[in-house]
């Protein structure tokens, strides 16, 4: 198990590919769900919702936090960090968010300018639940915060590193049932974030235990357990069981399960090197899933938005043809737009490196 949790670092680009797939084939089968549709396919839609789901979201911000946790130790400079993480997502918000949203509210719902703002500032989310760009709130958030998270997990002292893994635990925990409790309205408008804040904090967690080389194959074996039986005991209760059981069909039940679904894509990644390796072929990279995984924020933006805009145009999601078309424009914009902006970036790396020469 240590052996197979040590992967995750070295496949992490391809699990970041894996991971936007898994994604975007979930929001297929959720729409053919919501369709009603039966049949083999309604069949498929249920098995894939059951066992896979919306895994692919805390697997990007398990390996967010891993990759941040690294990030950080090599650079320990907190604004240089900010400026990293900011211009990793920003740039491709301003421009994706910007369109998206124009097109959303201005030319198809007819809004206006101040639906436009709320939306695009992501201020509707956190005021009345509006979905479509959730990630990118939290994520900014959790960048801001994340120096903090850092320190305290920095601690040399293992058993108070450890000690402040549960106190966040039972931190957020706990905050996340008073706000279910006093404030329902706002829960229900943002619990879609409130709870992936878990899978993120064990992420940076588990970095730091790869970083700092500690075996993490016990600890992991237990978290992944324990999200088995909080998947299968919500299965068990069903959504309309009273508060707090309730929580288990809702979120709980899906808290810690995705690092089954990790496990799963790791080990089968393990196991394609392995047989290559054993049949005497060169191991090559899977080219095509670390190439997604390299675009894989601009693509889920890329794909979020152009669902709605399918949606809100009145296209049937949950054909099978209409979805095609839209991941592979989601695609080829998401291509776009990164090689737009990494030629912006090296053109303003060019002209620093021009102005220090000078000077």
């Amino acid at each position: 198990m240590n052996k197979l949790c040590c992967n995750f670092q070295k496949y992490r680009n391809e699990l970041f590919g894996i991971s936007i797939l898994s994604i975007m084939i979930f929001h297929y089968f959720e729409d053919v769900s919501n369709a009603k549709i039966t049949g083999a396919l309604g069949y498929a839609a249920k098995g894939y919702i059951f066992f896979i789901g919306s895994s692919g979201v805390e697997i990007f911000l398990f390996l967010s936090g891993m990759g941040l946790f690294y990030s950080l130790s090599k650079s320990p400079l907190v604004l240089p960090f900010y400026k990293r993480r900011l211009g990793r997502v920003l740039p491709t918000y301003l421009i994706v968010g910007g369109i998206g949203w124009l097109v959303i509210d201005i030319l198809l719902k007819r809004r206006g300018l101040r639906s436009f703002l709320s939306d695009f500032s992501t201020y509707s989310f956190w005021r009345y639940g509006e979905r479509l760009v959730w990630y990118v709130s939290l994520i900014l958030l959790l960048y801001l915060f994340f120096p903090l998270l850092f320190r305290l997990f920095s601690i040399k002292n293992k058993p108070l590193s450890t000690a402040a893994l549960w106190e966040l635990f039972a931190f957020f925990f706990f905050g996340i049932i008073i706000i279910y409790c006093l404030a329902p309205g706002f829960y229900k408008h943002t619990e879609i974030a409130l709870w992936r804040v878990f899978p993120f904090i064990i992420g940076a967690w588990y970095g730091k235990k790869q970083y700092n080389g500690e075996k993490t194959g016990k600890a992991f074996a237990a978290a992944a357990l324990a999200g088995l039986v909080l998947k299968l005991a919500g299965a068990f209760v069903g959504k309309s069981a009273p508060f707090p059981l309730s929580l288990l069909s809702l979120r709980l039940n899906n808290l810690l399960y995705p690092l089954i679904v990790m496990l799963a894509f790791t080990a089968l990644l393990s196991l394609i090197d392995k047989r290559r390796a054993a049949s005497g072929k060169e191991k090559k990279r899977r080219w095509a899933l670390s190439w997604l995984g390299s675009i894989s924020f601009e693509l889920y933006l890329c794909h979020v938005i152009l669902r709605r805009i399918s949606k809100t145009a009145g296209l049937p999601n949950c054909n099978f043809a209409v979805w095609t078309a839209y991941i592979a424009i989601s695609l080829a914009a998401a291509v776009g737009v990164k090689l737009a902006l990494d030629k912006v970036i090296k053109k303003r790396r060019k002209r620093a490196e021009g102005k220090a020469s000078a000077d």
